[in-house]
């Protein structure tokens, strides 16, 4: 379906980071397979209404048996339990830009964490929510992590948030149907709990945002050579 309008008026531009790799130890036998995208495609972004002609396309096709499965760059939460509902059957989805993988039960069966190393500095770049300690160059910086194993949303993203405040993408994560964001003053401690990917935003245009294409020169150079992958939106 053609893409719908975004609904919030400022414009963000974000970066995702994330290690992905795939051995195939055997091929399996053709199969039939529908693997969609969901924002700005199954849904608007950061939307998480599924429209009645999409969930008629996609139950004729679980009901026909070819496997239905998601590829996103979203975290499971509410939105993918309202989605199970609304279209049962669905099966193994990829999540976090490639670094999740889950059954049809939502019952995790690949993961790949960030090395210590990627994850040390990222951390050290964005400290105090800025972009290489320039004051006058804010970043929005959340990092997905098992927040709460054995929880039925054990991934949450974090935020860094200095002075504890949310932000314009702690209101996103919410309205997107994500589980609720958690507001730390620092990101300290994160390599022992273990980080799927970062996601960094920017709000081009508006006074004290740091430049996103700065920011990703600056990490790229940072990051050579340590096996990461920056996608730039």
């Amino acid at each position: 379906p053609p893409r719908e309008p975004r609904e919030h008026a400022w414009s963000p531009s974000a970066m995702s980071l994330s290690l992905f790799t795939v051995s195939l130890a055997a091929i399996s036998p053709r199969k039939s397979i529908v693997v969609t995208d969901v924002d700005g495609t199954l849904f608007s972004f950061a939307g998480r209404d599924l429209s009645d002609g999409n969930r008629r396309a996609l139950t004729e096709c679980v009901e026909s048996g070819v496997h239905v499965s998601l590829a996103t760059g979203r975290i499971p939460g509410p939105w993918f339990d309202a989605l199970k509902e609304q279209v049962p059957g669905i099966g193994a989805c990829v999540f976090g830009n490639g670094a999740l993988v889950v059954d049809g039960s939502g019952s995790p069966i690949w993961e790949s964490q960030l090395p210590d190393e990627i994850v040390a500095a990222v951390r050290e770049y964005t400290l105090g929510g800025c972009a290489g300690g320039d004051s006058a160059a804010r970043l929005c910086v959340l990092a997905a992590t098992r927040w709460e194993p054995g929880a039925p949303h054990a991934i949450r993203y974090v935020e860094l948030s200095p002075d504890g405040s949310p932000s314009a993408i702690t209101s996103l994560i919410e309205r997107a149907g994500e589980p609720d964001a958690v507001l730390l003053p620092s990101l300290d401690g994160l390599e022992a709990r273990g980080v799927l990917k970062f996601v960094i935003w920017t709000l081009p245009g508006e006074d004290g945002w740091a430049s996103m294409d700065a920011t990703v020169c600056e990490l790229r150079a940072r990051l050579e050579g340590l096996g990461a992958t920056i996608l730039h939106h």
